[in-house]
């Protein structure tokens, strides 16, 4: 991944930064289709929104497992400001 230059005063640290293909409309709903992990996509099947603050979405999705063969929860987070998607570091 890129450099990311950030706006904000917001320390990354503890989060790891990740690929996201994800879907906005205009309401302002964002729909988050495909992660990149471990150098392959995966597929989200579902969602739920966690929690809603100024400027981030957290999510709690299943995603496709590694072997393509199942689903697997994942959190993920997105900084609108930043328009960066984030997992937990260690979640990996």
């Amino acid at each position: 991944m890129g450099t990311i230059v950030s706006y904000t005063n917001f320390d990354y640290t503890g989060e790891k930064l990740i690929p996201v293909i994800a879907s906005f409309d205009t309401r302002g709903n964002v729909r988050p289709l495909y992660v990149r992990m471990e150098g392959s996509s995966r597929k989200v099947y579902s969602f739920s929104v966690l929690s809603r603050f100024h400027n981030v979405l957290e999510f709690r999705c299943m995603v496709e497992t590694q072997d393509g063969k199942g689903k697997a929860p994942l959190q993920l987070t997105y900084y609108f400001e930043d328009k960066v998607w984030t997992i937990p570091r260690g979640t990996l």
